[in-house]
């Protein structure tokens, strides 16, 4: 038998006894100490391994001129569990600027190990905010493989443009022997942005309206969506002082950019 193990393998010990009695002192143990007790030729012997939170036996036959057991101990790659992000999905499907939706965050554990008592958390920004929660969601226990999801409500903020969001994500979990694991990652929200003209002010150069009196309306307008209005007009119906053009073409207007129309009216003398 080799000595050896006990002393390379501090907390470990090695216990060798006959299978025919309970009297361990027959046999040999090591954890830096040899007891020499011969062991007999045709016979059986378990040899039983132990360490502070597990133990394990084998059965060892021993032949004619067998009097010595051997130990190898190899120490095994961790089973280390690790949570990563598969997929976000959201509802309604497309995220416009000025709406709220609900994001889903699907998880895997594509490790080895099984995590515990797991956590995720999500920062937005840049425009995208969270609604009726701390952005912080328990996970249950997931094996190697097994899939867990969480959701979340965000809205968008009405003047972001067309383009990605960032939103840093943080997991945290431990693995079967309570070591602490956080990983850092993230996912992008797409952000399908689109213009938004409404009429920011308006007025009359003649003021109030006469019979007899022309004046000029004129409306400012701003497009205060994320995207660039194209092709825009304004016109204006259901006036009986409308004298001249009804309808104002205004091109494009960027986002975050104005324009204005103007309507020339006049108050007929028999009004």
């Amino acid at each position: 038998m080799d000595d050896q193990f006990g002393a390379a393998y501090s907390g470990v010990s090695v216990t060798i006894y006959s299978v025919t009695s309970s009297n361990t002192s027959q046999g040999v143990t090591v954890n830096g100490v040899f007891v020499s007790d011969p062991l007999l030729a045709f016979s059986t012997y378990n040899v039983l391994v132990t360490s502070g939170t597990a133990s394990q036996t084998k059965t060892v036959d021993l032949g004619a001129t067998d009097t010595l057991v051997s130990f190898n101990l190899t120490r095994q790659a961790p089973q280390r569990p690790r949570l990563v992000i598969s997929s976000v999905t959201y509802v309604p499907s497309a995220v416009v600027p000025g709406s709220q939706f609900q994001a889903t965050i699907h998880l895997n554990n594509s490790g080895s190990g099984t995590a515990y008592s797991g956590a995720l958390a999500i920062e937005p920004g840049n425009g995208v905010n969270l609604v009726g929660s701390t952005g912080t969601a328990s996970l249950k226990t997931l094996g190697q493989d097994q899939t867990t999801s969480v959701v979340f409500r965000m809205s968008a903020a009405p003047a972001l443009p067309s383009g990605y969001v960032p939103i840093a994500v943080i997991l945290s979990y431990t693995d079967t022997h309570g070591n602490n694991y956080e990983d850092s990652t993230s996912f992008n929200i797409q952000i399908v942005s689109r213009p938004n003209i409404q009429v920011g002010s308006f007025g009359l150069s003649v003021a109030p309206l006469r019979p007899g009196i022309s004046s000029v309306l004129t409306l400012s307008l701003i497009n205060v969506g994320g995207d660039r209005a194209y092709s825009a007009s304004l016109s204006l119906s259901g006036s009986n002082f409308l004298t001249g053009v009804a309808t104002n073409y205004l091109g494009s207007i960027a986002a975050g950019g104005s324009s204005s129309a103007s309507f020339f009216l006049t108050v007929s003398n028999k009004t």
